[in-house]
């Protein structure tokens, strides 16, 4: 037994937790660019398809298996739906340019399932990411997810760790495929319908050391309605907010009104009234281009599974896309050698056909010495010998080799920077 000091044991005890806190639950991991629920969300939306799914099943699975955190979970069903991974049926909620936000339904009355261009970043690779235990015993998840680049730059996020933060920005996949392969920021754009300024942004300062103030910006344009002249606000409030009640001094004066637009996207018209001289056109198009700015300080913090650290733009994006190529490196390797075994296995189907025909007691090791070629070895003829008789019988395999030697040819022709190209351009 080792006796320890009270200052000991609580130091000891805060290391542990602030570990654990920073690693596992509130910085993002490197690998993937996701927190823990968001990971086991995705996950678990995978095992379910292409299927509409409730959220209240995908959500409960997940708890019961992976995530035993508490029922916040199908709050984040519905945000994944509205960031584009989740593809979702029903009130799955939305943030609003002005006023309140809409809550999703009740997650029984709501669907969700990944959506296809995500699927395709997913779905093929699964097998090849490692796995580990998970909290719930019996059950295992995978240790990040296959992605070509880190997710959580594709919305933004916020964490707060013991003694680490993060404040991810949000750039659109294409623009962090084109940036990476170009090695140039300035090629980053803006996700929810809003602007990345790009001379207004410290992009070279985020790219090369993990920091840098960036600036965002809503669209902002003259309009002319029946009800009057002045500005159109358009973009999601997913990233921020613009402060609308600056113009409650003048609306209240009657000076101005406000029309909430919205449709698929977020759109808030300020006019001025007639006969008002008070103010000017130009005096709400200057305030509305200046509450639609939005200007931080990002901190790329991440998690590697041991410890956090600040990494530079340009080294995380390239991180997850080199990471997801050796995945499908894995990926095609493993097909061709399926598919070089099935070939076997219907080139001398017929041969071995015909030995068992000959001699239905023969084993699978007779068999193989009386054919007595290297390349049909005993589970080449284990394989043959699990077939139908039906198959069996069929001792023309012409079709079914020309087939198997077309998905050969494929998978050793895939170009992994080719074939993550044409995932991103579907983006």
């Amino acid at each position: 037994m080792k006796q320890l000091g009270i200052g000991d044991y609580v130091s000891d005890g805060l290391t542990l937790f602030g570990k654990e806190v920073n690693t596992n639950r509130q910085i993002t991991l490197v690998y993937d660019g996701l927190k823990p629920v968001y990971r086991r969300l995705i996950y678990t939306a995978l095992q379910y398809g292409t299927k509409m799914t409730k959220t209240a099943t995908i959500g409960g699975t997940t708890l019961g298996s992976l995530h035993p955190h508490g029922e916040s979970i199908y709050g984040v069903v519905s945000t994944l739906v509205r960031y584009g991974i989740f593809d979702g049926q029903g009130n799955h909620g939305a943030k609003m340019i002005d006023g309140d936000d809409i809550a999703p339904s009740a997650p029984r009355y709501t669907e969700a399932r990944i959506s296809d261009k995500y699927l395709k970043i997913f779905s093929e690779f699964m097998p090849y990411v490692p796995y580990k235990e998970a909290e719930i015993e019996g059950f295992q998840e995978p240790e990040y997810l296959p992605t070509p680049v880190p997710l959580c730059l594709s919305f933004g996020n916020l964490g707060i760790g013991f003694g680490a933060n993060m404040r991810i920005p949000a750039f659109t996949v294409k623009s962090m495929y084109d940036a990476l392969m170009a090695d140039d920021p300035t090629l980053l754009r803006s996700p929810f319908g809003l602007e990345l300024v790009i001379d207004q942004s410290e992009l070279s300062e985020l790219w090369t050391k993990g920091l840098g103030r960036l600036t965002y910006k809503y669209k902002v344009e003259w309009r002319d309605l029946e009800a009057g002249s002045g500005a159109l606000i358009t973009g999601d409030a997913e990233l921020f907010k613009p402060d609308l009640g600056k113009f409650d001094p003048w609306i209240n004066r009657g000076s101005c009104f406000k029309l909430d637009l919205t449709t698929d996207i977020g759109r808030v018209f300020i006019g001025r009234n007639y006969n008002v001289k008070a103010i000017s056109l130009d005096d709400i198009y200057n305030l509305a281009v200046d509450i639609s700015t939005y200007q931080k300080m990002f901190r790329l913090t991440v998690s590697d599974g041991n410890q956090v650290y600040v990494i530079p733009l340009r080294e995380w994006l390239n991180t997850t896309y080199e990471n997801y190529l050796k995945i499908i490196e894995r990926y095609k390797a493993d097909k061709i050698s399926k598919y070089n075994f099935d070939y076997l296995t219907y080139k001398y189907l017929p041969v071995v056909a015909e030995h068992l025909m000959n001699d239905r007691n023969a084993t699978d090791e007779i068999i193989r010495d009386r054919i007595n070629e290297p390349e049909c070895d005993i589970e080449v003829v284990k394989a043959i010998m699990r077939k139908s008789i039906s198959t069996l019988r069929n001792t023309d395999s012409t079709t079914k080799l020309e087939s198997i030697q077309s998905r050969i040819d494929y998978f050793t022709n895939l170009d992994p920077a080719k074939h993550v190209k044409s995932i991103i351009n579907e983006f």
